[in-house]
């Protein structure tokens, strides 16, 4: 016989769950190095608390939060670059092509 509590676990569809870990943050390496040296950068506070550490723990994950976001705005920033440089070789590569077919066609009457 299922007790109250045992009724009240909902498990969600296989869909839901998929559409949740699409959302969960995955600790890469560098990531879970990054927690650790953070975590370490506040040994003192951990160690000789003046607040609660869920509140210490609230600053460790701010702390990572910004670390990362800054860290994404900066691949953002140079794939930005790259893309930039690549829309300038192809602007070069087409006037390149142009000024070759100009000269051409200038060539063509002169040999004729």
């Amino acid at each position: 016989m299922a007790t109250e509590s045992e009724n009240d676990i909902e498990i969600p569809p296989t869909g839901t769950q998929t559409e949740k870990s699409k959302k969960e943050f995955v600790w890469t390496q560098q990531a879970t190095w990054l927690l650790v040296r953070t975590r370490l950068s506040m040994d003192a506070d951990f160690n000789r608390p003046v607040c609660k550490m869920k509140k210490l723990w609230a600053i460790v994950a701010e702390k990572l939060y910004l670390e990362l976001q800054e860290r994404k705005m900066d691949l953002w920033m140079q794939q930005k670059a790259l893309e930039e440089r690549k829309i300038e070789a192809i602007n070069n590569l087409a006037r390149a092509i142009s000024s070759l077919a100009e000269y051409r066609n200038t060539q063509s009457p002169n040999s004729g």
